[in-house]
């Protein structure tokens, strides 16, 4: 009976080595790219146990997703085996406005790619206003069509996702505007002093007969015309019309 007994038990040993693979190492399944939950099933089947021990959040990516597993999979291991996972979130991290790098009066491209490295966000010109300053800067901050910061203040209480929008509007030299000057009867050098401190160019020059010397000739002519508090965008174009001959009804002591 005890030799029996002792071959019955070798016998059930072997079966299950055979059949179950008991006791033996087994290769490990590859859970990368399929759910959290499908994985666990599997798994559960093969009597390991799938545990989440990281997860990241990834845009355009569901979340639940397997990212990675350790061990690898393909390795030999055990029955009971721990098979730990990093996962996609299902909702991003937020932060907020007020830990986001500086914003008003900053150069709007460096500032695109550090929170692009950052904190994955992406930027877009949303807008753009006139200012003395170089263009490019930065001048506010749109965020799901609020403004949440400009010259004066930063929105408080305010998150955005990693991976969210922000939309910028940056300054520009172009936009703002000026009163037209008043440049008939002074000479094309006084007039070019005078465009370029109304930050406007010159435009045509046409000439009303012959010009000796284009520098000491004499505005007789100009479009647009001046008209007290008539304004026009700076960067705009004045054409002028010059001539040898001062007009009689300039007056020397007020040329304006």
């Amino acid at each position: 009976m005890g030799l029996a007994l002792v071959i019955l038990t070798f016998a059930i040993d072997w079966g299950l080595k055979v059949y179950s693979k008991h006791g033996q190492k087994i290769p490990l399944p590859e859970y990368v790219g399929e759910t959290l939950v499908t994985a666990s099933e599997d798994a559960q089947k093969r009597s390991f146990e799938i545990i989440a021990s990281d997860s990241v959040f990834i845009v355009s990516r569901r979340g639940g997703i397997i990212l990675d597993q350790v061990p690898e999979a393909h390795q030999l291991v055990k029955e009971n085996r721990k098979i730990y996972v990093t996962v996609t979130k299902y909702k991003p991290d937020m932060v907020r406005l007020e830990d986001l790098p500086p914003f008003y009066g900053r150069n709007y491209v460096r500032t695109a790619r550090v929170l692009q490295m950052a904190h994955r966000m992406e930027s877009q010109i949303v807008g753009k206003v006139y200012d003395p300053g170089p263009e490019g800067y930065i001048m506010g901050v749109v965020y799901q069509g609020d403004t949440v910061v400009n010259r004066s203040e930063v929105a408080e209480n305010v998150e955005i996702p990693v991976g969210g929008n922000l939309g910028f509007i940056v300054s520009q030299q172009r936009g703002g505007m000026v009163e037209i000057p008043n440049l008939l009867c002074r000479t094309f050098d006084e007039a070019d002093f005078i465009i370029r401190s109304y930050k406007l160019q010159i435009g045509n020059t046409q000439l009303e007969g012959e010009v000796a010397n284009r520098e000491r000739a004499f505005i007789v002519g100009q479009d647009p015309v001046y008209y007290p508090n008539e304004r026009i965008e700076m960067g705009s174009e004045i054409h002028l019309t010059l001539s040898d001959t001062k007009p009689a009804h300039c007056d020397d002591h007020d040329e304006n």
